[in-house]
Formats: C-alpha cells, structure tokens, sequence
C-alpha cells in the first residue's frame, strides 16, 4: 500500500524502432505529454514527456507498481 502523499514507481517501456507498418518507416508524431491515472482516482494526471517518439504505434509497456525508486 502507498501512504498518503507517498510515490510511487514503475519502470516503463517503449520502442524507438518503427513497427513495419508505420508510415514512410518513421515513428508516430514525437509525444509530448504522458497521461496516467494513478491507482483508485478516475481523473488522469499530465506529465511532461522529453523522451522522443514512441513507436508501435505509441505502446508502453510498464512493470508493476513499487514503492522503490528505479536504481
């Protein structure tokens, strides 16, 4: 369980290579927010994406939620 006002941490996971079927061999259009809702809420919450585009078509794949910072 994360305390109240505590973090929470997963690992995410993404494609830089475009899937065969993307147009002209390029990646979707670069992204420039990441949007989640956080465990038990409704209403997602906006954070800055500076990772460049995520091929396949904009997957993500993550791990499961911890409250251990990633090393």
């Amino acid at each position: 369980m994360i305390p109240g006002g505590g973090r929470a941490y997963e690992r995410l996971h993404w494609a830089a290579i475009p899937a065969d079927d993307e147009a002209g061999g390029t990646c979707e259009p670069a992204a420039t927010a990441l949007r989640m809702i956080p465990p038990n809420q409704t209403e997602p919450l906006s954070a800055l994406w500076k990772y460049g585009p995520v091929c396949r078509h904009g997957e993500i794949r993550l791990t499961a939620l911890t409250t251990t910072p990633p090393a």
